[in-house]
This record gives C-alpha cells, structure tokens and sequence, in this order.
C-alpha cells in the first residue's frame, strides 16, 4: 500500500473505518511541512509501505486538519499512531523509523484478518456493571487520573504534561489506563459529561483536564485539595 495524504477529517474516519473492516492495522503520522524530522518520517513510511503490503499508511498534515489533531491528542510532531480495528495500540513520538519498524512488525503479526477470524459472541458489559465499575474505579483513591498508557509510559503527549505536572507538586494519586477499555473510557465520558483525557478525579469529583489542572497548580488551588507523597 503508498503512504495516503489525509487532507480532511472525514477522509481519516473512512479511511480508519475501511482499514478495520478489513481488520488492517493502520499507521497514521500527524506531520508539520515545517518539521524536517516529520520530512525523514514520511520518507520512511514509503520505505515500509513497500515492505508491509498489508498495513495501511497515512500521513496527515496536524495543522491542515485540527479536527483530527484534537480527536487524538496530538500535542507535538511527528507522532505516529498504531491503529487496529479503530483504537490507538501504540504510539511513538519522534522520528524513531527503528523503533516505529519493530512495532509495525510485532503489531502485524498480531493481526488477524477479518476473513480469517474467528468471531466469539459478544459479551457486553451491562449498563449497570459499567457504571458500578466507573463508580469503583473513581472512588479508588482519594485522588485518580484517567489517562492515555502509565505514568511510566504514557501515550499521548497531554498525559504526559499531566504526568509531569501532578509530579511537580509531588500529587500521590491512582490512575487508570483508558487505553485498555473502551467501555470505561467511553461510560467515563457520558458519566462525567466531559469529552476528552486525561481527566482528573479528586475525591470522587471531577476537577478537570489539563489545562484546568495547569491553572490551578499556578494559582495553588490543587495543592490544597490534593494528597501528596510523603518524603
């Protein structure tokens, strides 16, 4: 498969949605033209759009198309996204072409394509386990991130910021990977009545993300709502 320019949200959405029915996995690169290491990415992924027929590429230019930018975070270029079945398996920030070619190849060969899977029936969690386990998981602490990957290795460059910040003021919190399930990170969401992560949970209330959390460590506000790590 080339390396596909995406020029408009809705392209990505189909493109994304055409490449899971298929059960392909999906590499997205949000570049800047102004960037000369997104230049050697893009270049790269010529490279191994040769080498891996059966993995989509696409490249999308994050200022050209915020909407997209915004959908998955993208707080810095080049960040290249690994997409199966139309969620985020993996993330890698720089123009690291090694490290992005070893998780191609691991990622793919994990793929299994949907003519050739084997489907279970589905087993959805009800309405009302989900909610005891988003109740269970806010309460877990006194205070919880819902965040993109760990704090040892986040993935998106908004929970690292959070990370660094709650770190800072040296914040002792619990947190949970939003990653790993979909119908968390989604109840989460509808639950809480707000769109996007990380979120930030402070005895069982929603404080907020992160650039209500920046203000509120610079005016001191969070510092005194919060527990912190004893020394």
């Amino acid at each position: 498969m080339a390396l596909v320019d995406i020029t408009s949200h809705s392209q990505l959405t189909e493109s994304l949605a055409a490449a899971a029915s298929t059960g392909s996995l999906s590499v997205v690169h949000f570049w800047a033209s102004w960037a000369n290491a997104c230049q050697q990415v893009n270049d790269a992924l010529v490279d191994l759009a040769k080498l891996h027929p059966l993995v989509r590429f696409f490249k999308v230019e994050a200022e050209n198309v915020p909407e997209a930018a915004e959908q998955y975070e993208i707080a810095a270029v080049p960040t290249l996204l690994l997409i199966q079945n139309s969620k985020v398996v993996d993330t890698i920030n720089g123009a690291n072409i090694p490290e992005l070619s070893k998780k191609i190849t691991a990622q793919s060969a994990l793929a299994v394509p949907k003519s050739a899977a084997v489907v279970a029936p589905a087993q959805p969690a009800t309405s009302g386990n989900l909610e005891a386990r988003i109740d269970s998981l806010i309460k877990q602490s006194q205070m919880v991130i819902f965040i993109k990957g760990t704090p040892t290795e986040p993935r998106c460059g908004f929970s690292r910021q959070l990370l660094t910040l709650l770190d800072g003021v040296k914040a002792d919190y619990s947190y949970f990977n939003i990653l790993s399930d979909e119908d968390v990170r989604q109840g989460l969401k509808v639950k809480l009545d707000w769109p996007t992560f990380p979120m930030v949970i402070v005895d069982g209330e929603l404080v907020g993300g992160l650039d209500i959390v920046k203000e509120m460590i610079a005016s001191g506000e969070l510092q005194g709502m919060i527990p912190v790590k004893s020394a």
